[in-house]
């Protein structure tokens, strides 16, 4: 079963060109610098009016999880223990950093925990979260700071083992798990990209508006506030289409483990079947990597595989499966004959300078 998430929407106007500018660089923004901007922007006193009034009733901005897409706490160490009695060396000196908040998490439970702090869909604000675990407010922003430490520090807490290139740092930003009766689900790095997408009462805001619920102050900035997290949104969105899509793509893989199962498939054509510009892919998928089913870390870009990825996957499997040097024609042959494949001997001769890493090859 693929992921599935559609919205029909009104035809919207062209962009400008600034606009355009603006919303291709925050999809560059490496992962933490994109959290932290959530975090700053969540933290304003002018957004928490509006997403976490103290009268539900005046609540403009809520959030609503994408689908399939959650935050999985037994991917990081310190909650893991939560629920289960792991031990180590490296869990137990992240316990003793974190013990205070873990130790409310415990008195809390693993459900409160998720409902009011690592989603909090419906929003509630401080005195509602006191009321339902029994906390302070002292407890309540330690464990929001925490949260956001997660969010802001998660190359900390979702290393990557990814390293093609020295100069290059990859990002782990999700992994790809399968339901047999669901299907795929994405367990996103970040609780903070993981509480989904947010979502505006326009009307309400403008009854707030006339019934003076805003300073002269506040006004001024609403406007600014909102595109803000409009821009977060356009950034979740946009990543979860590209996952969305490329595990249905790349579902055999996926569920198998077996890199012969890949489909080519360009980030031109992801572009177009998602409905978004190949400048905005090609920077949303740069540096990142997820982790299949199967528990192997690849780059994002190892999932949208060009014909030539996928007959060098080709060439290296025939090298790999005959112990007997093969010479360029032979390997032709093979492909040829269990591949359907016609790739001309020079080509043949490419991949495997390139898979062997040095530009030439005696024959």
């Amino acid at each position: 079963m693929s992921l599935s998430f559609r919205q029909k929407l009104a035809p919207k106007p062209k962009l400008k060109l600034t606009q355009k500018i603006r919303i291709s660089s925050f999809l560059e923004q490496n992962e933490k610098k994109f959290n932290q901007f959530i975090v700053e922007l969540e933290k304003d006193p002018l957004f928490r009016r509006l997403a976490f009034p103290e009268n539900p009733a005046d609540k403009v901005i809520t959030r609503k999880r994408l689908p399939k897409m959650r935050f999985d706490l037994s991917t990081v160490p310190i909650l893991e223990q939560v629920s289960r009695d792991v031990s180590g060396s490296d869990i137990e000196s992240l316990m003793a950093e974190n013990k205070e908040e873990v130790g409310i998490i415990r008195k809390i439970g693993e459900a409160n925990f998720r409902k009011y702090f690592l989603c909090n869909e419906e929003g509630h604000n401080a005195a509602e979260v006191a009321a339902a675990c029994g906390l302070d407010k002292g407890d309540i922003a330690l464990l929001n700071d925490f949260v956001n430490s997660l969010s802001v520090q998660n190359e900390f807490f979702f290393p990557s083992a990814v390293c093609y290139d020295s100069s290059l740092n990859f990002t782990k930003i999700a992994g790809i798990s399968c339901d047999e009766k669901e299907g795929f689900f994405l367990n996103m790095s970040s609780p903070a990209f993981a509480s989904g997408r947010y979502v505006f009462d326009f009307k309400r805001l403008k009854d707030l508006k006339e019934k003076g619920f805003f300073t002269e102050e506040e006004v001024k900035r609403i406007s600014g506030l909102i595109e803000k997290a409009k821009l977060v949104n356009k950034r979740k969105t946009a990543v979860y289409r590209i996952l969305e899509k490329v595990s249905e793509i790349q579902k055999a893989y996926l569920l198998s483990g077996d890199e012969r199962l890949l489909v080519a498939y360009s980030q031109r054509q992801l572009s177009e079947d998602i409905g978004i510009g190949g400048s905005s892919v090609s920077r949303a998928i740069y540096a990142r990597s997820v982790v299949t089913p199967g528990g192997v870390e690849v780059p994002l870009s190892y999932l949208i595989p060009s014909k030539k990825d996928i007959n060098k996957i080709r060439v290296g499997n025939v090298i790999r499966s005959h112990p007997a040097k093969l010479n360029d024609k032979k390997i032709q042959e093979i492909l040829k004959k269990y591949y359907a494949v016609n790739i001309s001997r020079r080509s043949v001769n490419e991949y495997v300078n390139e898979l062997k890493g040095r530009r030439t090859r005696e024959r």
